[in-house]
């Protein structure tokens, strides 16, 4: 891995080698975990470092692409209910810019424009469905998921408390860097009661799982409802990232 003289990568050398001094009284899984995150994050602030990753992870039938979609104001990814529906990774980009070492670090080739004027240096990326039967798939997931700034977890109300979700990955991404929000979608196909069920349960889920921090929004791309609320959300996280680059130096 190559790591110039950045601030933030001479920081990460310094944990490196810390690590390697407690290697002998740290758990072979957790001293991994250590390293694999002390070098994404070292390499992730030289590609780009103003610009925001996010990614949009969630399973089969559960709205993402249609969210996707909503979100950038026009149909840019294909959404529908076959299985596998995502078959690679997809980077919806601000009409007309395009961060090429970020996107080449994160290993995605597909890659469209948003059919409307977005405001800032944002990337969403529509992921593989977590649950698609093709193996190859989840690994795209697990590696870009390690890799985003901001995750989004899209569930529906029929699968949000689904087993490969959540002991396969809602477990894994507490311990991420990511920021996670988690978007309860098809909301418009739910009576009051039934919407305050849920969303109470998966609340719950959430804590159990230590995202105790992870915001839920509940939206509908059929309605609308909703998709305002999460895209000023994301504009706020996108905001922090930037923020973050700034003030690496500092840090």
């Amino acid at each position: 891995m190559r790591r110039t003289a950045t601030f933030v990568a001479s920081a990460a050398t310094q944990l490196d080698q810390i690590a390697t001094l407690a290697a002998s009284d740290i758990e072979p899984a957790t001293l991994a975990r250590v390293r694999e995150l002390i070098d994404v994050t070292s390499e992730r602030s030289e590609m780009d470092p103003t610009w925001c990753v996010i990614g949009m992870l969630g399973g089969t039938g559960a709205g993402k692409s249609s969210l996707v979609n909503a979100l950038s104001g026009g149909e840019v990814v294909r959404a529908g209910v076959l299985r596998p529906t995502t078959n690679e990774a997809c980077a919806v980009l601000p009409k007309g810019r395009e961060p090429k070492e970020l996107l080449e670090w994160l290993g995605v080739r597909s890659r469209v424009d948003a059919p409307g004027d977005r405001a800032g240096d944002t990337v969403i990326i529509d992921l593989p469905d977590i649950d698609s039967v093709i193996e190859s798939h989840g690994e795209v997931v697990s590696r870009l998921a390690s890799r985003v700034d901001a995750l989004v977890v899209v569930v529906d109300p029929q699968k949000y408390a689904d087993a490969c979700l959540h002991d396969e990955w809602l477990a894994r991404l507490g311990s991420s860097h990511a920021s996670v929000t988690v978007a309860l979608t098809h909301i418009d196909m739910l009576d009051a009661p039934s919407r305050g069920a849920i969303e109470t349960d998966l609340r719950r889920v959430l804590d159990e799982r230590g995202l105790m921090d992870a915001p839920v929004v509940a939206v509908s791309a059929t309605t609308g409802e909703g998709i305002d609320a999460l895209r000023a959300h994301l504009a706020s996280e996108a905001r922090r990232v930037s923020r973050q680059a700034v003030r690496a130096p500092a840090a």
